[in-house]
């Protein structure tokens, strides 16, 4: 409608920001307003979208407990990305626990090895989640009370890294 000089007033709206938006995305918006004679105005107001995300790895090993020479042990690493921005460049490593002998053929999801195992995630959204394993067996001979310890980790290209550690205590005698 028609103003009178001098007059003023606002106009102002709501958006919802998508999810996920990487940190550091400028979100700009331009208002203008234009008179019947065709005289504009516009006014730019940017805002950074400030967002993160996490990553989670929890290991676990079959069986659990103490192990024997020869025995066969699965491990699993569970994996998840948190948050509201994309985790880019994802990847989960294991190294082959000493005093134990890789299954080939046992790693599961397409990894690349063979010591480490890699894991090639890609990009991965939040509220991702997964899991990836292989076997190993325990060396023989191997003395009583030896530790076998496994630790796997994810990362990610911002060098967010988190990892998770299982043992095994060993169990054998001589004959």
């Amino acid at each position: 409608g028609n103003q009178n000089p001098g007059a003023s007033g606002s106009v102002s709206f709501s958006v919802t920001v998508n999810t996920p938006l990487n940190n550091g995305t400028i979100l700009t918006n331009t208002g203008v307003i234009t008179d019947g004679s065709g005289i504009s105005k516009n006014s730019t107001v940017t805002n950074p979208v400030v967002s993160s995300h996490d990553l989670q790895i929890t290991k676990t090993v079959t069986p659990a407990g103490s192990v024997a020479p020869d025995q066969v042990l699965t491990y699993t690493l569970n994996w998840g990305v948190t948050g509201n921005e994309t985790a880019t460049l994802v990847t989960i490593r294991d190294a082959i626990p000493a005093n134990t002998t890789y299954v080939g053929g046992s790693c599961s999801n397409g990894c690349a090895g063979p010591d480490p195992l890699v894991w090639s995630l890609g990009d991965r959204a939040p509220g991702a989640s997964g899991s990836v394993s292989f076997r190993v067996t325990v060396n023989n001979p191997l003395n009583n009370g030896t530790q076998l310890v496994n630790t796997g980790l994810i990362a990610d290209a911002t060098g967010l890294t988190k990892t998770s550690t299982v043992t095994n205590p060993v169990v054998s005698s001589h004959d």
